[in-house]
C-alpha cells in the first residue's frame, strides 16, 4: 500500500503541473509548504457499496463535491458513479477498463478561480453487483492557505473566490 500511494502522489504532482500548464502557470510555489517537515497530504479510501435488491430506493452515498484538490478513483467494471451534468440531470460515469477517473475538487476550483470546477457526484446502488471503489485524495499541505492564483485574476477577472486557511 505504501508503494501505490508513493506511485499515486507521483501521478498527482504530474497532474498538478499539467493543469498549472492549461491555465497557463509555471510556477508552483504556491503549492509548497511553508514548513519542509509538512508534505503534500493524501488519504486513501476503499468503499464498499453492497448491492440492494431495490437499488431504485437505496443510496450509496448521497450527493457531495469533496474539498481536497482532487482525486483520483478506480471504480472497477461496475456502474454506480454519476455526476451532475450540466443539463440538470444525473449522468452515469461508465467504468472503462484499467482507467482513472480524475474529479477535480473544491480546493481547485477555488485556486483556478473557477476555471476548473468541483464536481458534484453520487454513488447508487447496483442491484446485481456489490461495487467496491478505490479512491485516492490529494490535498495540499496543511500549512498551505488555499489562494486564488493571482496571475488568473490578471489575466481573466475578477476573484471568484476568498484565501481558504
Amino acid at each position: 500500500m505504501e508503494q501505490f500511494q508513493v506511485e499515486m502522489t507521483t501521478l498527482c504532482e504530474k497532474l498538478v503541473a499539467i493543469m498549472l500548464g492549461l491555465l497557463c502557470l509555471t510556477d508552483t510555489k504556491w503549492f509548497k509548504p511553508k514548513n519542509e517537515s509538512d508534505q503534500v497530504k493524501s488519504l486513501l479510501k476503499l468503499n464498499s457499496y453492497p448491492m440492494s435488491p431495490d437499488a431504485d430506493r437505496a443510496m450509496g452515498l448521497a450527493s457531495h463535491t469533496n474539498s481536497s484538490l482532487f482525486i483520483m478513483l478506480y471504480q472497477g467494471n461496475i456502474n454506480g458513479l454519476q455526476f451532475y451534468g450540466d443539463g440538470m440531470e444525473w449522468v452515469d460515469l461508465e467504468p472503462v477498463e484499467g482507467a482513472l477517473v480524475v474529479n477535480i475538487c473544491d480546493m481547485m476550483q477555488i485556486a483556478s478561480n473557477g476555471r476548473f470546477k468541483s464536481v458534484l457526484h453520487r454513488v447508487v446502488a447496483n442491484n446485481t453487483r456489490h461495487l467496491i471503489s478505490t479512491w485516492f485524495f490529494y490535498l495540499p499541505p496543511w500549512d498551505v492557505d488555499v489562494l486564488l492564483l493571482k496571475k488568473l485574476v490578471e489575466l481573466d477577472r475578477l476573484p471568484v473566490y476568498r484565501t481558504v486557511i
